[in-house]
């Protein structure tokens, strides 16, 4: 049964007065309220990208300051290590890990080497992306002098690109600085449509000129210029566009990120809203007080409920809000079961947005697996692993404590420089298996909804994998599953036919026995597992206090 129908044969005999106060209502109050949601899931949407891009900035970030802190880059960069580049950086291996460019700068701003990738098969040198040169480049050559690291966008030869420089420094972390490491991804075109198929918006990355840029978006450019405003919106009548600014790394305007979506919010509560004042024009017979129950039961309530659903929680802080915008759409979906088994208008609404919300959380879903999990062999990677490590230091104690162990494959770059990186890729994911069958973890499926995991494995660099013990966290359980891995790694593989034999040193620290905060907690595994290394490879060690290890290199 329409909608029409309903408030044609209750609203009978309605005064012509109310029908007007009514039509004046929905008009002038309700519908700017579809005009506010069209505007938040435009703001949402722009929030989302923004937040895609800054994981990509992050994946940057981590792998600048991993190769920067490297006893190898170091020598290179100080020129005593010739053999670096085709050892370690040979065939466009940044390429290998997503980026577009990487250079590695001297104390003296020199560039020592550079290459960039911009396809397939196309290896060129630094000077390609940046023609006048980086020493010129004053935000990139700032951790030079600061120690630190340099993070964010700025223009290349072809176009934006997420850039991140680390000064180089001795593994230890300590100084001088012997340079900078540089890395990026370029923002091109390709890379922009995949971000927008992603969260199923239309999403543009656009010169920040007005000469160079369609003339319907210079209003919004010239706001957001001069204006005191960091997104604006425009509404025509197909569309809802989203803009925001982006500056570079010296704080100049680089380009205009602009995402659009279909306007249909709007014309769909418009579109409802027309149908109850046509309905109540004709309804004229029924008295003041049933108009108003049939109104509040048949319409008001509905679309009110509708509006508290789509709207969340969006407007709490979160630390994490990939988490809460999965529980949104989980929301909307359970809410449609309540209040869209209708068969009318508002029935129609409801479920255009069921639609969308599953498609939503689809692309929530994966855009969190991409920044929590290891692409290759399905693992935690890096940030999920000090955000459980985190949690579990925080509730671990002397009666339940926390161990580390930092593993270190010994003679991976041997099978890796022999038989290829596709027999390297799948000995890298055999390996994992085999770890995660020792823990007991095999076959957990990690999600957004459900992250929290007491013993956890995770690939936190080429070959470098980590294992956090909190269910089984006591010193015999984690030398026990240490040895169960030195034995489980070091047993022979067929990879594509042939025989690879690889090792795997361990290290272990323990919560609170050897340290009492996560980050002190990984370094002295990683000084235990140098220990194993020293001690003959494919073997543990515990971590030993007051060991110097100053002078130790990283073992191949």
């Amino acid at each position: 049964m329409s909608l029409r129908n309903k408030v044609v044969g209750t609203l009978l005999g309605v005064f012509i007065l109310y029908v007007l106060a009514a039509w004046f209502v929905l008009s002038f109050i309700y519908t700017p309220a579809f005009s506010q949601l069209e505007h938040e899931n435009a703001s949402n949407q722009l929030r989302r990208v923004h937040e895609f891009m800054e994981l990509e900035r992050v994946d940057v970030d981590f792998l600048v300051s991993d190769w920067a802190e490297w006893d190898d880059t170091m020598l290179f960069a100080k020129g005593e290590y010739d053999d670096y580049i085709e050892e370690n950086l040979s065939e466009a291996y940044l390429s290998y890990l997503g980026m577009n460019f990487g250079a590695i700068l001297n104390a003296d701003g020199e560039v020592v080497w550079g290459e960039s990738y911009l396809g397939d098969d196309d290896v060129s040198t630094i000077k390609d992306v940046f023609p006048e040169g980086l020493a010129k480049r004053d935000a990139l050559m700032s951790p030079m002098e600061s120690g630190e690291y340099a993070t964010g966008l700025i223009d290349t030869a072809h176009g934006p690109a997420i850039v991140s420089s680390a000064s180089i420094l001795w593994s230890s972390g300590d100084g001088p600085s012997g340079g900078i490491f540089v890395a990026g991804r370029l923002l091109n075109a390709e890379h922009i449509e995949r971000i927008g198929k992603t969260v199923l918006s239309k999403v543009e990355l656009l010169p920040a000129k007005h000469d160079l840029i369609p003339e319907k978006y210079h209003s919004a450019l010239t706001e957001l210029m001069v204006g005191d405003v960091s997104d604006v919106f425009v509404q025509d009548a197909d569309y809802m566009y989203s803009f925001r600014l982006l500056k570079d790394l010296n704080g100049e305007n680089l380009a205009l990120l602009s995402v659009r979506e279909d306007a249909h919010i709007s014309g769909l509560g418009s579109a409802a809203l027309n149908m109850t004042i046509l309905t109540l024009l004709v309804a004229a017979t029924v008295v003041t007080s049933s108009l108003w129950l049939v109104l509040n039961g048949t319409l008001l309530r509905p679309i009110e409920r509708l509006t508290a659903v789509l709207r969340g929680d969006h407007e709490k802080s979160s630390k994490d809000s990939d988490r809460d915008l999965v529980a949104t759409v989980m929301r909307l979906s359970e809410s449609r079961g309540s209040i869209s088994k209708r068969n009318d208008e508002i029935g129609e609404l409801i479920n255009a947005f069921d639609d969308l919300s599953t498609s939503l959380k689809d692309a929530t879903t994966s855009v969190w697996r991409i920044a929590h999990l290891d692409g290759l062999t399905g693992l935690a990677n890096r940030r999920l692993f000090m955000e459980s490590l985190d949690r579990a230091v925080e509730q671990s104690s002397s009666s339940q404590p926390v161990a580390v162990l930092f593993i270190d494959l010994d003679d991976f770059k041997i099978v890796n420089d022999e038989k290829g990186h596709d027999a390297g890729d799948k000995l890298l994911i055999e390996v994992a298996s085999r770890i995660e069958s020792v823990v007991g973890c095999t076959g957990r499926v990690y999600s957004p909804e459900n992250v929290i995991v007491e013993d956890l494995v995770a690939r936190i660099g080429g070959d470098e994998f980590v294992v956090l013990l909190s269910a089984e966290g006591s010193a015999a359980a984690a030398n026990r599953i240490a040895a169960d891995i030195v034995s489980t790694v070091a047993a022979p593989y067929q990879i594509d036919g042939q025989l690879c034999e690889i090792g795997a040193c361990v290290g272990i620290a323990s919560c609170p026995q050897d340290a009492d905060n996560m980050e002190n907690l990984l370094s002295l595994a990683d000084s235990a597992m140098y220990d194993a290394k020293t001690a003959g490879k494919n073997t543990w060690r515990n971590y030993v206090a007051g060991f110097d290890r100053n002078a130790q290199k990283k073992i191949a």
